[in-house]
Order: C-alpha cells, then sequence, then structure tokens
C-alpha cells in the first residue's frame, strides 16, 4: 500500500500539470507536514502515524478559522476552511456513533479506574482508536458516560 506522501505526490503532480496554484500550495503544506514527521521521527511513518498528522493539521486550521471570524477576516477563514477540504479526502471514513459509544464504553467498563479520570479514559480511548475518530467526538462521549 502507497504511503500517503507518494500519494500526495501524485496530487501535487497532477494540481502543477492543471496549473492549480492554490491546490499545490495546499498539498504541498500537507507533504511537508509528514516529511518533517518522518523526520523527526527517523523511520517511516505508519498509516496512524499519518491520520494523526492530518488530523492535527486540520485541528490546527480549525483554530485559524476561529480566529479569523473573530478578527472579521472571512478571506482568510475561508482558505483554512479549502485546506480542510483538501486534507479530509486523506482520512478514512469516520466510524458511526453507535459504534463509537460502544467502544468507548468496553474501554471504560474494561478499566473501572478510569471511571475517575477523564485524562486516563480519554487516552486509553483514543490509543484503542489508533487516530481513526477526531478527539472532540470521543471526548463529548467520554464525557457522557462520566457523568
Amino acid at each position: 500500500m502507497p504511503s500517503l506522501i507518494s500519494k500526495v505526490n501524485e496530487e501535487i503532480t497532477t494540481a502543477m500539470k492543471a496549473h492549480d496554484a492554490k491546490r499545490t500550495g495546499v498539498l504541498r503544506l500537507l507533504k511537508s507536514a509528514l516529511a518533517d514527521e518522518e523526520i523527526a521521527k527517523r523511520s517511516e511513518l505508519t498509516e496512524e502515524d499519518e491520520i494523526k498528522i492530518v488530523r492535527r493539521e486540520i485541528k490546527k486550521r480549525l483554530d485559524a478559522i476561529e480566529k479569523f471570524k473573530a478578527g472579521n477576516r472571512n478571506d482568510l477563514a475561508e482558505q483554512e476552511e479549502y485546506e480542510i477540504g483538501l486534507f479530509n479526502v486523506y482520512l478514512p471514513a469516520e466510524m458511526g456513533d453507535e459504534e463509537l459509544r460502544s467502544i468507548v464504553t468496553s474501554v471504560i467498563t474494561e478499566n473501572p479506574d478510569l471511571k475517575a479520570d477523564f485524562g486516563k479514559a480519554m487516552k486509553a480511548v483514543m490509543e484503542k482508536l489508533g487516530g481513526k475518530v477526531g478527539g472532540n467526538r470521543v471526548s463529548g462521549i467520554i464525557k457522557e458516560l462520566l457523568k
């Protein structure tokens, strides 16, 4: 299975041939984030690592959108939304709420000591999910179950 970096490289080539400078620039940002992490890790990235990096890049852009909208810079917020749209293509389809809820419930019931500590519960669930679901969704379900 080809790595995400090679898929992004192919997309960059396609965007360059189409003279789509905006798309090319955004894809280069993603490639750079992946390459930087690979260098820092000093080994090839696993699929789980790649998913985490893409999610991290999306989170950065969501935070930026909030700040741009607060500063009345809708033009910059739109650019960030465009980038998020491109990055979402590289994420696997998220699991449904029912499946997610059952996984969170099983992790918490298997480890009774997690019921008292949100942070430990969050860490255990995110490790089990391997970055396949965004932290916001997991956080909401854990808070609901720990009430």
